[in-house]
């Protein structure tokens, strides 16, 4: 049977397949169909979906099952998940799992970062160095039909069957996107114009994109669309090949110059060594665009390897992007030049990504951007890339809000200056928070020093409680550890303390006696810095929303996920307490859900223990 014939079998087999799938669940969840019929709708009508769908509704297999369902019908040709954190790509392949298990013959593919995939990470990328990439095109075609007998092409399966035909793992999951039905991948995939997939985004094509957890793409997406380079690392690069190649140390010469005048300028006109200004460094970009010629010409005609060679890479790679940020630089963008402590940097720094996003998304045709807290409703789409015509959906929570206990103690501020006050105060509310039901709790920081603090009086008050602390730079083994304390039936009181916005503020299910509540310190507030306040300043004249697009909106962001931890599905009862005075402000009440319909405000200690007494004596 010859190769085309297997693919035009197969690919009958899986229409069929896709036609005749039923919801795995066999119900649909409160709110869940409604999620299902606006997904297929807006594939079908070509269209943008921002949906808020609060915890519990099924957000994965809410989009997953109507979008296969489009592509059955002919409206897409191939659906991309994205994703921001390892965890959602988890539960994306599960969820396909639990459909393909049912009888759904269709071929999935996870994408790995090549820094995690790589065989050889001491080698470059050269066939002269790396067995995998030497003959890669020789025996790939091989490896492609070996593996499609395979129906879940996960990082496991791309690495087995990588190693058994000697191709190199990411250029082989790359090549197999072409032939996968539904891709899970990273944001940067799609978004990223420094590595998004041009082999299918350049021109664009009838895909679909399902954007989980959106909220996390508006600060990737700033990320994405600046470009930022170092000083002095430049200097040590044009000293090292100085005896080696003049045509490649005179283009890195005048990349020098041109950065030691910006870093003049700086100093000149910035207060504390930092300035903005609107206008893009042309002369440094005219340099840069220099060295990557010289670049280019030097790797493409010297073979000799020079220690410097990975260093110029790399600087090759900082230029190109550096250069191509430049080209889409308008009134969106802003250059900030800033002196660190040995170092001088320049960032085209990107403070509304919002039309650069509707262009990415529409390479595509249809796109779902979907999370639990996409509120305010209008500040993401604005942040986004949707227009007029972006279709929205807000689901209220399909949990009864009675199994919520939410107080407020307004009485402490968590504002920096007062911090250093609060520490005592703070740990008898958790104490308090934790007395009546022996379970799981989180206790969320707005940062490491202040949860340390916490941590050590809180510690010494309770020696009967068990208490961990997130320490920073966590391995994914280490993260796993941290989260299988939090054990069904604890013999004894657990109380984790956690950075809120880190890698437990969101992502992670915790379900049933798992956890039993969740004390959030503070209103989430993104550090003052000299970027937040350079968006604060564009905000207020875009918009007169300074102060709310800076920092209101992304704080309570970080507060909504971390009270989202608590309750997770129908039988799930808890605690949460929120500390800090400007909970109980205007402002931060009309960003509250729908669902806090009963909220006890707690200033003491006193009028605290008997709401929680009670509602756990009801339980």
């Amino acid at each position: 049977m010859t190769w085309a014939f297997q693919l035009q079998e197969w690919a009958m087999k899986r229409d069929e397949s896709i036609r005749t799938m039923q919801f795995p669940f066999g119900t649909y969840r409160p709110g869940q169909r409604e999620l299902a019929v606006a997904v297929y709708q807006t594939i079908k009508q070509s269209q943008k979906l921002f949906a808020q769908a609060p915890t519990g509704i099924g957000k994965t297999i809410g989009t997953l099952f109507p979008a296969l369902k489009a592509m059955a019908e002919g409206f897409t040709v191939q659906i991309f998940y994205l994703t921001a954190k390892t965890i959602t790509r988890t539960v994306a392949e599960k969820a396909l799992t639990d459909i393909q298990s049912q009888g759904l013959d269709i071929k999935r593919l996870t994408l790995t970062a090549k820094s995690k995939l790589c065989f050889l990470p001491e080698a470059s990328c050269l066939p002269e160095d790396c067995p995998f990439a030497r003959g890669y095109y020789d025996r790939v075609r091989g490896a492609v039909e070996d593996v499609f007998k395979e129906q879940a092409w996960t990082r496991q399966i791309i690495e087995l069957y990588a190693r058994k035909h000697v191709v190199c793992p990411f250029e082989f999951s790359l090549e197999m996107a072409n032939w996968a039905d539904v891709v899970i991948c990273d944001y940067n995939y799609v978004f990223d114009p420094r590595v998004y997939l041009r082999r299918f985004f350049l021109e664009g094509g009838e895909y679909t994109f399902l954007v989980d957890e959106a909220h996390n793409l508006v600060d990737r997406a700033r990320d994405m669309f600046s470009a930022e380079l170092g000083k002095e690392s430049w200097l040590s690069l044009k000293r090292l090949t100085k005896e080696d190649d003049l045509r490649l140390t005179k283009s890195l010469t005048k990349v020098n110059s041109a950065l030691v005048k910006e870093k003049k300028g700086c100093t000149e006109a910035g207060e504390n060594g930092e300035s903005v200004g609107k206008e893009s460094p042309t002369k440094l970009i005219q340099a840069l665009r220099n060295f990557v010629k010289a670049a280019e010409y030097f790797l493409k005609t010297n073979e000799q390897l020079f220690s410097w060679r990975e260093q110029l890479v790399e600087h090759y790679f900082q230029a190109l992007s550096f250069t191509r940020t430049a080209d889409s630089y308008n009134e969106r963008y802003v250059t900030y030049k800033y002196l660190t402590r040995d170092d001088f940097k320049i960032k085209l720094f990107c403070l509304d990504p919002s039309m650069r996003l509707k262009e990415a998304l529409e390479r595509g045709r249809s796109a779902v951007l979907f999370s639990a807290t996409l509120s305010p409703m209008e500040y993401f789409m604005n942040i986004l890339g949707g227009d007029q015509t972006s279709y929205k959906l807000k689901l209220t929570s399909p949990f009864p809000p009675e199994h919520l206990c939410l107080l407020i103690n307004d009485r402490i501020s968590t504002k920096y200056k007062q911090r250093a006050a609060t520490y005592e105060q703070v740990a008898e509310a958790i104490s308090a928070a934790v007395l009546y039901k022996k379970g799981n709790y989180l206790a969320y920081f707005p940062s490491y020093h202040y949860m340390n603090e916490v941590y050590l009086r809180f510690k010494a008050q309770n020696p009967q409680v068990d208490v961990i602390c997130q320490s920073s730079g966590l391995t994914e083994e280490e993260r796993e550890a941290f989260l299988i304390r939090f054990s069904h039936n604890p013999e004894q009181t657990l109380v984790g303390f956690v950075l809120m916005g880190g890698i437990f503020g969101e992502g992670i299910d915790l379900i049933g006696d798992r956890l039993s509540g969740a004390i959030v310190v503070g209103v989430g507030l993104p550090q003052v810095c000299m970027e937040r306040e350079i968006l604060r300043t564009y905000y207020e004249t875009a918009s007169h929303q300074g102060f709310e697009f800076a920092y209101l909106y992304p704080g309570m962001n970080k507060v909504l996920q971390a009270v989202g931890r608590v309750i997770r599905t129908e039988k799930d009862r808890g605690i949460v307490l929120l500390i800090d005075e400007r909970f109980s402000k205007a402002s931060y009440r009309k960003l509250f859900p729908e669902e806090w319909k009963k909220v006890c405000n707690a200033g003491s200690l006193d009028s605290m223990l008997p709401v929680i007494k009670n509602f756990w004596i009801s339980d």
